[in-house]
């Protein structure tokens, strides 16, 4: 169901209830059959529940889609001091195979961020945990203190990746629920329907007070 049908379904169980609820000729009818004004009450307080639910939904949803573009810029920055702090350490380091391999200088750079994330984190490491490398690229004016700061840049991606993935697992958790107890509410309006059918058969048009279309043929 797309989100309009959901607000849809939450709109017919109130129409529903409204009619029921303002007509005391229906009601008779339907109480002879079990559906008695406390009984129509759980179908409203179904609806009220699923309201509740599709906006709780929602916004779970742009609480997610909201970290993920925190996540794009905070990338592209951290991405941006990387990428120049990279291309110097080629420079100083272009015949030095022990850092071209710590530091793993050749070849292409990570395209996913998960291994973007390792990646980056391995060089800025590496370089601040080795006395060598970190004096020989002070020499192209990186402080340790600039290289930590970079450092930071790439760790503040990776905690908003960690936000981003607990926003996922609340936004599933919230879209089951509100098909749960959509199915639910599918199941306990379309039973109302049924029976007004046959409690209100002797005045069909009753039916359309609540929102139900009449028996065809009559």
């Amino acid at each position: 169901m797309t989100a309009r049908l959901y607000g849809k379904l939450v709109i017919n169980m109130q129409l529903a209830v409204a009619g029921i609820q303002a007509n005391p000729a229906i009601q008779p009818y339907l109480a002879a059959y079990g559906y008695h004004l406390e009984e129509v009450a759980i179908g409203e307080a179904l609806a009220d529940e699923l309201s509740a639910l599709i906006v709780e939904q929602a916004a779970v949803y742009g609480d997610q889609f909201a970290v993920a573009q925190e996540i794009g810029k905070a990338w592209a920055t951290a991405k941006r001091a990387y990428i120049r702090t990279l291309k110097i350490a080629r420079v100083a380091w272009a015949d030095d195979v022990e850092a071209t391999a710590a530091l793993q200088l050749n070849g292409r750079r990570q395209v996913g961020l998960g291994a973007w994330l390792q990646q980056t984190t391995l060089f800025y490491s590496n370089i601040l945990a080795n006395p060598r490398l970190l004096a020989e690229l002070g020499g192209y004016g990186y402080t340790a203190a600039k290289l930590e700061g970079e450092l930071g840049l790439v760790t503040a991606v990776r905690e908003l990746k960690a936000v981003q993935e607990q926003k996922k697992g609340l936004a599933r958790a919230a879209t089951k629920a509100r098909n749960v107890k959509a199915a639910a509410l599918r199941e306990w309006l379309s039973d109302l329907r049924k029976v007004a059918a046959v409690a209100l058969a002797d005045d069909p048009t009753l039916l359309i007070g609540l929102g139900f279309r009449p028996p065809r043929g009559r």
